[in-house]
């Protein structure tokens, strides 16, 4: 998308055929009037005409053209004849001052018409130029325009990008149980969050343990035990997804990720795990998807809840439970004459 800005070009005649016209009229004029030299006895000179229209027409190159041809026609013609009085010099001076004044003409005139030529010439270039980068640029924004929809269809049919396919991505990861999570958890991210950085850490007796990442090496590691610890010790105290998009939040997360989430143990009222994203592709980054993370990381939560709820069933009895079958016991007891021998052990 480039072009030159045209420039005049210097010493080129132009209106050749308007001045042979012009000239070809007064020399048919001299040679019908009677008497030699009639056009050298008219003041001013007939030939004033063609000079000054070519020199205001076409400049200053046209201009000299005009009265350099003016001066050879007006010799042809026939010069006024010398007088007795005049001597030679007086006599050249007669005679030459008229082909004089017609070269300073063409030369003034000419001159001031050669550059409004030029700045003419200069705004057309400028025009051209312009048009030639707005034509470029429409046709870049019609391509980007084709390409943005293309993406944005590309996108809405993508399975990573669809709201079905991240549904059930959060489905089948709520169905898992917890040894299937470091296998389901990485489809469920994608689908989510597309191509991140991220790492599950799990707390086992007061410690974190990394049992999942993306990739596999790396990751949270290289910020040190100290940082997670503590932002641990602060994402499961708050009930939302930190963010590096909030003030208070960036001085914890720095060095560690841009987003993190506590797993929350909804029996327990605790924490199981800290979920930590470190990087996302740009065109996903936003303040908004802290709301994914939070998401999955409840959904993990569940999934965890769902897994130890069997297990915990049969040896969990609800609050009161106890007293309501040492009552049942006594109560047997009594109807049917015997002393409640099993009511210590129900109590």
């Amino acid at each position: 998308m480039s072009a030159e800005v045209v420039k005049p070009r210097r010493f080129r005649l132009h209106g050749l055929h308007e001045t042979a016209l012009i000239f070809l009229v007064l020399l048919g004029i001299e040679w019908i009037a009677p008497g030699p030299a009639f056009l050298a006895r008219i003041s001013p000179h007939p030939f004033w005409i063609p000079v000054i229209l070519v020199s205001v027409q076409y400049g200053r190159v046209s201009g000299l053209a005009a009265a350099a041809l003016a001066t050879a026609l007006a010799g042809l013609a026939g010069w006024p004849a010398q007088t007795p009085q005049e001597d030679f010099y007086t006599y050249s001076l007669r005679i030459w001052r008229e082909p004089a004044l017609w070269i300073i003409g063409a030369l003034l005139i000419g001159g001031l018409r050669s550059r409004q030529i030029r700045d003419r010439q200069a705004l057309e270039a400028s025009l051209q130029l312009a048009e030639v980068q707005r034509n470029a640029l429409g046709g870049f924004c019609e391509a980007l325009q084709a390409e943005l929809g293309q993406f944005e269809r590309a996108a809405a049919t993508a399975p990573a990008g669809s709201i079905a396919a991240a549904l059930e991505a959060l489905h089948t990861l709520r169905c898992g149980s917890g040894s299937e999570a470091a296998e389901r958890l990485p489809e469920t991210l994608a689908a989510w969050l597309g191509e991140a950085r991220w790492s599950l850490h799990l707390a086992r007796d007061g410690t974190l343990h990394r049992i999942a990442a993306v990739p596999r090496e790396g990751g949270c590691e290289v910020a040190g035990a100290l940082a997670l610890s503590r932002l641990y010790d602060v994402a499961r105290r708050t009930p939302r997804t930190l963010s590096v998009f909030e003030e208070r939040d960036a001085e914890i997360l720095d060095g560690v990720g841009i987003f993190a989430c506590a797993i929350q143990d909804r029996y327990r009222a605790g924490s199981l795990g800290l979920l930590v994203v470190e990087a996302v592709e740009p065109s996903r980054l936003s303040p908004a998807l802290g709301l994914s993370i939070g998401l999955v990381a409840d959904t993990l939560g569940a999934m965890f809840d769902q897994a130890r709820a069997p297990a915990r069933a049969p040896t969990e009895v609800p609050s009161g439970a106890r007293e309501l079958v040492a009552l049942a016991v006594v109560d047997r007891a009594r109807r049917g004459g015997r002393a409640p021998e099993n009511a210590a052990c129900a109590r």
